[in-house]
This record gives C-alpha cells, structure tokens and sequence, in this order.
C-alpha cells in the first residue's frame, strides 16, 4: 500500500504531469532522430559505399543533418516543452506561461558551461537531458516565486502599448532574478570543482567512478549500475562513460586480435563488442527485452502502440523512443529491471564465454548491428544467436511483473483522476454553478484537456459508439429506445456521458457531435426496428444550446428533405438541464422542427428550466421524467405527488410521459397506481450495443 501510495504521489505531482506530457511529445522528434541514424548507420558495407558516393556523400550529410537536429539538441526541446507544459497547467498568470520557459532556456544554457570558455555541443543532445530536466522542473517554481513576491501591482506597464509587450516588460524583474540566481549558483559549481558547469560535473563525477579501474566482472556490473542509474535520472549513461568504455573494454578486441595473430586462442571476454551484442540488446537496459514484455504481457493500448513504433529502431539497438515515450526515464517502477536485466545478461553471456560454450568477440561489430545478427556477426558463431536468445528471454520475465504492477498502477491512477473530475461535474450540476473544467488547473485540469482533444480525435475518426436503451408499457411490450452515447477511452475506459457532453461545449464541437449522433442513429434505424419492432422510434439528446441555432436548423431540414432521416422515425429528446428559451422565435424554430417529421421530447422534465408554455403549446409531445424523483418515489411522498401532478398535465395536455430509471418491479407499481404506463430502466433492459439489442426483447 506504501508502494501504491508514493508512486500514486509521484505520479501526480505537477512536475511528474509536465514530464510526462513533454516526453509524449517528444515522440517524433525522437521518430525522426531514429530513423535518421539508422539510416545513416546501416552496418552493411555495400550500403556504407552507396552512402559515400551518391552526390558525393550528400544523402549521408542530410540524414546526418536530420540526426543532429533531432537528438542533437533534443535537450533544447525538453527544457521549452517542459517548462511551458508546467506553466500551463499550474499559474492563470500570463507572465508565467511567457517567462518560465525562457528562464529555463538560459538557465540550462548557463549550466551546460557555454560561457565558461570550453563548452560542450554534446549537452545540447540526449547528453545533457538530465540537466535539461533539472532546469525544466526547478526554474519554473523559482521563476514563479519571483512573479508572486515581484508581480501584482508592481509590474511595469506602458500606456498605449500592446498587451505583448507590456508582458514582456511585466516579465523583466523576475526573469532577471532568476538568472541571476542560476547564474550564481554555477559560479559556486565552477569554482569549487574547476569545471565550467553542472553538466561538465556531472560527467566527471560519473567517469571518476572508473578512475583507474582494470577489466573484470566487477568493473563490468559497476558500470552496468551506473549506467542504469543515469538513464533513469535523464542522463545518457553510455554516452557519458564513453571514456570509461573505450579506456577499460574497448581494449579488449584489440588483445584478442593480438592473441590470434600469435597463434593463441584469444580469452579476453570483457569487449565494447560484448556490451553492444550480448548485453545492449535493443539498446541501454536490455531494452529489446522490454519491448517483447510490454508486447506481451502490457494491456495497456497506450504502452502496446509505443512498443510497435519502437520496434524497427530497437531491432538496430536505438531504444530512446521506448525509453523515453514509456518512460523508464524517472519512473521508480521500471529502475529494478532497466538494471537488473543487464547485469542479469551479462553474467549469463560471461559464463558462457568463461566455459568456452562459444568462441569469445574478435570481431568489432556497429552497435546499430540488428538484434540476432549481431551474436553470429561478433563470435562467428551460431551459439552467439541462441545466447543473445537467452539472454533476451530471461529479461522478458524480468520485465514481465513489473509491466503488469505498472499497469495496475496506471490503471488505479487513471480511476482515481476521472472519479474526481466526475464528482466534481455531478457537484456542479447539483448546484447549477458551472465550472470550466478544461480551465481548471492541477491534475483534473490536465485530465479534462487530454480529454477533450483525445473526444476530437474520437469524433473524427469515429471511435464513439451508440448503444440503445428500450423502452417499454405496461405489457412489457417494446414501444421505442434511446440512443445513448458511449466512448470506450484507451486510458480511462467508458468516460461518464454528460462528462462527454460538457467537454464537447467547453471546446465548441458539441452541435457537431450531436449532429454525428443523429446521423449515426438514423442510420441505425433500421437495424434497431429489426430487433425491437418495425413501427418504433428511437430518440436522440439534443441539447438546448444546439437546438437554438440556425445551423442545426438547416442541418435537420437538409437532412430531413435528402432522405438521410426518417424524421418520423427520430426524435429529438431536449435535455431540459440546458435552459431553453422561451421566446417566440424559439417557439417558431420548434414548430418548424415538428413541421419536418420530428417529434420533440423534453428530457430530465422536472428539473425547472423548461417553461411549460412548451407543453400548453403542444410542440412537445412526451415528457420524460427525471430519474431524480423517480429513484425517490418509494421513499418521498413529495416526489410521488410531483409525479401524479405531471401525469394530470399529461391528461388534460395530452403529451406522453415516459418514466426513466425504472430499476424494479416496485417502482414500476407505484408508477401504476400513479397512472404512468411507459417505462426505461435496468427492470427492462440496460443500455446494449446494436448487436445485443435482441437480447432485450426475449426476456
């Protein structure tokens, strides 16, 4: 329970919320990196000479070009993504969202030692990520502290200029306490350490970890764990202690190749080669084991799609897309395998070598050598190709629980995050005080904006689904059904459907998602009489907003007269939660609705904002009751009052009344004893898709 709390904890942390979305960003940045490389680096030779002839070496040059734009400054990305996801997601304040990703700009320029006299262009790349994520999650709050105790009413403004540029000046104070700061602090590093920043210290400290070290196993696990570690705090270990490789085990083909040439059987197993073929596979932490797991064992959609665009690169050891995108990179869950999957391999490999169950690396092999080719390619053997089997094998088991804790965790947070912005939804409509969801800021915030623009991309690729409720008398015969919107989320699974309705309005989509329903509905129409009846109807929510306009006016007449809606077959529920006016031009737009074929309902009638002048007037032929007062018709002699005064209107008015959330035999008698005589609820049937809907009807 510690366990799920803390990462529950971390994971929703603001910082946590920024990363994660900046590293999902980052995923065709890294697409392009990776493929970019691949192709430049393709370890056959004929392909090698192809590349150095064409144009002259031109193709080569781009795709190097391509490279260095990528991950070359990937770092450059992280801190602008980053910071601004943060930003936006924690401060109303626009001199916030303007100035936090600039202060974290110069902030990780000043600490990478550009200005020291010896900087390094390797910081820019994956190298320097680590400090790019330490200035990405840092500055912000700093800079922010600095708009509170700064801001307010002591900002500077210039009359008669634009809103930009007093923003710009607003932000001068704080941006220049900020790096003045951080500029401090790196004058502390430098002259402490004599490095000319955090990033040149961090890359020491990680080589002095080898400093003098010989080539063994203990040498080799060591620097497995280092490795790990950095990739786990954003820092490209290998890159890092590249010294470290090509000092203590790049050596070791050499003596091999000195062995052979005296006519000795080479011995030396510790090699660069060994690493990159047998241990590396799929790039740092085994990470072509990682991969099979999450396609194997993850029923995560999200993780699985990562996994599918991750493999071509991984099969060429290119592993940050999957790294990044999963992430492993500070993801407390994943640091135990991305260390322990190495170690575990290279002490399998070691021991194979050590009992001479297969000929030792003689032969330098690329590091982008694909995956299985490398272990016949490296010994000559193909007891190389079986080993770096095992070995990938035995990480996929490693992986495998901690893919599943991961996607229980995932799956525990992602119910907590949407019952939260449900409650808070179903707060508001208790209260009738409306909130902007996509305006909030913290964790429903972000959850409410990932909704919205993934409900867009589910409108237009149409992913969202209608299921159909029946509706029944009391000769339990089938008398209609409604149309009911469901949308299955990859993350969140079935999304509660006024959370839906609300997202759509906040984004300014909601007549056209209602629109796709009726089409939808209408066309469904036939299938759904085929298995409730040939004469019933279905009915369709429409909200009172949508309703109003003159472009749902012209889309239902348009449609009407082409054929594509039997208007007679659909009607329009209005969700009387949504005020409808109850001026004449809105009465005339509803007669002429009714004119087409359409037959109107009110939906939730009782909730109070519907006038009844609807009803007098006869535009409105049924009234579905609200399932408020229906719940409560056993227990509250109000509500069955309030019912039986509805039922009279109804009489003398002649509209139908439909009653909703009929859950059991005992409502549906004291509705009887009331008068009411038409019914939708779980006594009959729930909500199913089309392809279930006979089901309801067999009973």
């Amino acid at each position: 329970m510690k366990i799920d709390n803390t990462i529950e904890m971390i994971e929703t942390l603001p910082m946590t919320r920024a990363l994660r979305t900046a590293l999902v960003m980052s995923i065709p940045i890294l697409m392009i990196g990776s493929f970019s490389l691949i192709l430049k680096s393709l370890p056959i030779p004929a392909y090698q000479r192809f590349l150095e002839i064409f144009f002259g070496g031109a193709l080569r040059d781009i795709l190097d070009i391509a490279h260095r734009a990528t991950f070359g400054i990937f770092s450059l990305y992280m801190v602008l993504a980053v910071s601004r996801n943060y930003s936006q997601d924690n401060s109303s304040d626009p001199l916030m969202f303007y100035g936090a990703p600039i202060a974290s700009l110069i902030s990780f320029v000043i600490l990478c030692g550009f200005f020291s006299g010896r900087p390094s262009i390797a910081a820019l790349g994956v190298n320097g990520m680590f400090t790019a994520l330490l200035c990405a999650v840092c500055i912000p709050p700093a800079y922010l502290c600095f708009v509170k105790r700064f801001g307010g009413r002591r900002r500077i403004y210039t009359k008669g200029a634009d809103y930009i540029f007093n923003l710009a000046i607003g932000s001068l104070l704080p941006l220049f306490l900020t790096v003045l700061f951080v500029s401090s602090l790196n004058y502390i590093i430098v002259q402490s350490f004599g490095v000319s920043g955090l990033y040149e210290l961090l890359v020491k400290g990680g080589q002095h970890i080898f400093s003098g070290r010989e080539r063994s196993l203990k040498s080799a696990v060591l620097f497995l764990v280092s490795s790990g570690v950095m990739w786990f705090f954003g820092i490209h270990g290998n890159n890092v202690l590249d010294s470290v490789i090509k000092t203590v085990f790049y050596p070791g083909i050499e003596v091999n190749h000195s062995m052979l040439a005296v006519g000795l059987v080479p011995s030396e197993i510790l090699t660069k080669t060994f690493f990159d073929t047998f241990v590396y596979m799929g790039g740092c932490g085994g990470a072509i084991s990682l991969l099979a797991a999450v396609l194997i064992f993850s029923k995560r959609p999200s993780s699985r799609n990562l996994a599918k665009l991750a493999f071509l690169p991984m099969l060429f050891n290119v592993n940050e897309i999957m790294l990044i995108g999963l992430p492993v990179v500070l993801n407390p869950i994943f640091l135990i395998p991305f260390i322990l999957t190495p170690i575990t391999s290279c002490l399998i490999s070691y021991a194979a070598f050590y009992f001479e169950l297969l000929p030792v690396t003689v032969n330098a092999v690329e590091w982008t050598t694909p995956v299985l080719y490398g272990g016949y390619a490296s010994t000559g053997s193909m007891a190389g190709v079986l080993l770096q089997l095992v070995n990938m094998i035995v990480g996929v088991f490693i992986y495998r629980p901690f893919i599943l804790f991961s996607d229980k965790e995932q799956e525990l947070i992602s119910n907590k995050q949407m019952n939260a912005l449900v409650r808070l939804l179903q707060e508001q409509e208790v209260k009738r005080s409306p909130v902007m969801l996509t305006e909030l800021y913290g964790t429903m915030g972000a959850v409410a904006k990932e909704l919205a623009e993934d409900l867009d991309y589910a409108l237009f690729s149409h992913e969202l689904m209608l299921y159909y409720q029946p509706q029944f008398d009391d000769k339990r015969r089938c008398i209609g059904a409604e149309a009911l919107l469901r949308w299955n989320h990859r993350r969140f699974g079935f999304i509660y459907p006024p959370l839906i309705i609300k997202l759509a309005e906040e984004k300014g989509f909601l007549s056209e998602l209602e629109e796709n329903i009726i089409i939808r509905a209408a066309k469904d129409l036939p299938l759904v009489q085929n298995a409730l009846g040939s004469e019933i109807s279905v009915s369709v929510n429409v909200s009172g907003l949508t309703i109003e306009t003159d472009a749902f006016e012209q889309f239902l007449k348009k449609a009407a007269l082409s054929g594509k809606i039997n208007a007679g077959k659909i009607n329009l529920e209005v969700t009387e939660q949504m005020a409808l006016s109850s001026d004449p031009r809105t009465e005339e737009r509803l007669r002429r609705i009714c004119a087409l074929g359409f037959h109107l309902e009110i939906d939730d009638f009782s909730m109070g904002h519907t006038s009844v002048k609807f009803l007098q007037s006869g535009i409105f032929g049924t009234v579905k009751l609200d399932g408020a007062i229906i719940k409560d018709i056993l227990h509250n002699q109000r509500s069955r009052e309030i019912i039986a005064s509805i039922m009279g209107l109804s009489r003398s008015l002649g509209f139908k009344v439909i009653a909703e959330y009929v859950e059991n035999e005992a409502i549906m008698e004291a509705l009887e004893e009331i008068g009411c005589r038409a019914y939708q609820g779980y006594l009959f049937s729930p909500p199913l898709p089309l392809d279930r809907l006979p089901e309801s009807v067999k009973k």
